[in-house]
């Protein structure tokens, strides 16, 4: 399907339509949002190309978003999105207003693993948000806790082997590199997978200008352009509420890589790079972020640079766990993050690290930085070496100094 060269002035809900599920290519269109969630986009090998998005909110709007991955909780995957070259601007209205975001995966349920062979798994449902689904939805199923932490695997069959609790019978593909076994939990849901946001922009919103919120795997947001918005959120959400529903979708191996970002958002006068947690639950159930790069990028918070950002420090890039119990090195929220290459320009401080295991921050450039790192984290690694280093070796092989 192509939708192309077209001009939309739209008044509804959502400009997408839910039934559309694939090879879908959507370019070169002009978007004017009066109401709704602008692309609410649900579909495998989508292609969003050179598209212009702007808000003129109507006097009856509610909550509005622009280029928008947020239909897992139809029961339906997003895999493979190519989001590039599309400028979203002048976002003011109610809501959230994120002029893009992978946002709101489905999340069927969780729990630990009873048995494991090469190919299934078997699951006793601990916590659950809308079992319902287990029988209709596509599914996959991600480790967040023990062996085979960190696989995501699509649910090729499944059976309801009853018991109380009731315990669920998965077979998966492609096999485990690494089964699981009695020391893992996982999370299963309808996820957002392998999905790329490259080259785009974003001018004038008071919210993120990308934002990876709950149920997200291997996305990438490369050579984006962001001004004056809130900057660029990594957020997993992991646990129950008190009524014992679920909410189990972590982020897991997020990329930010070679983008800028400056300016403040109009609304809440900050701007900064966020990995949060949202762990609302009274047993431990895993990591809610795990794996995230930021690699190569630029902040410059000239504009607010001796402000708290909204949802954590006062810092260019910072962690937040907002938790139930208290995280301790035995249930840690956000694992194994990497941050190489970053330059960050006028910001009172560089990092500011809150309740982090394993973060890694390494060759950052720091221009008008006074404090490079407040570090509340666990097992912080700030190592040395050249922002670029392939530049730095490069220009060493020239000038013959490489070893």
């Amino acid at each position: 399907m192509l939708v192309a060269d077209s001009r939309f002035f739209i008044s509804s809900r959502n400009l997408w339509n839910h039934q559309v599920r694939s090879r879908v290519t959507f370019r070169n269109n002009f978007i004017d949002m009066h109401d709704g969630l602008g692309l609410c986009m649900s579909s495998e090998k989508l292609l969003v190309l050179k598209n212009e998005l702007v808000f003129h909110p109507a006097p009856y709007a509610g909550q509005m978003n622009g280029f928008f991955l947020n239909e897992g909780w139809m029961g339906w995957n997003i895999f493979n999105a190519y989001i590039a070259d599309n400028d979203a601007h002048d976002l003011n209205g109610p809501g959230d207003c994120q002029p893009y975001a992978a946002d709101s995966a489905w999340s069927c349920m969780a729990g630990a693993v009873t048995a494991a062979t090469a190919d299934t798994v078997d699951v006793r449902v601990d916590v659950n948000s809308d079992f319902k689904g287990f029988d209709t939805h596509e599914l996959q199923v991600v480790v967040v806790q023990g062996k085979g932490l960190g696989q995501l695997r699509r649910i090729s069959a499944r059976q309801k082997l009853g018991g109380d609790p009731a315990v669920v019978h998965l077979a998966v593909t492609p096999p485990w590199d690494v089964p699981p076994d009695a020391s893992s939990v996982v999370g299963v849901g309808s996820w957002h997978v392998n999905n790329v946001f490259f080259r785009t922009k974003a001018t004038a919103s008071k919210s993120p200008y990308n934002m990876y919120y709950g149920g997200c795997y291997d996305c990438v947001d490369a050579e984006a352009t962001s001004v004056n918005t809130e900057g660029w959120n990594n957020w997993g959400r992991i646990g129950e509420f008190p009524d014992g529903k679920a909410w189990h979708c972590p982020v897991y191996f997020s990329q930010l890589r070679r983008s800028t970002f400056s300016g403040i958002s109009p609304a809440y006068s900050t701007m900064g790079i966020t990995l949060r947690v949202e762990n609302e639950t009274r047993y431990y159930r895993g990591l809610g972020d795990y794996g995230t790069e930021i690699r190569d990028n630029v902040i410059d918070r000239s504009a607010c640079s001796n402000k708290n950002q909204r949802l954590a420090g006062n810092a260019a890039i910072a962690t937040f766990n907002q938790s139930w119990m208290k995280v301790t090195q035995d249930t840690p929220l956000i694992l194994a993050t990497l941050c190489e290459g970053n330059t960050i320009r006028n910001s009172a401080v560089g990092f500011h690290l809150s309740g982090s295991f394993a973060f890694a921050i390494r060759g950052t450039k720091y221009e008008n930085c006074p404090k490079p790192v407040v570090d509340n984290g666990y097992r912080t690694a700030i190592l040395q070496g050249d922002p670029d280093p392939l530049r730095a070796f490069e220009e060493a092989t020239r000038k013959g100094e490489a070893k």
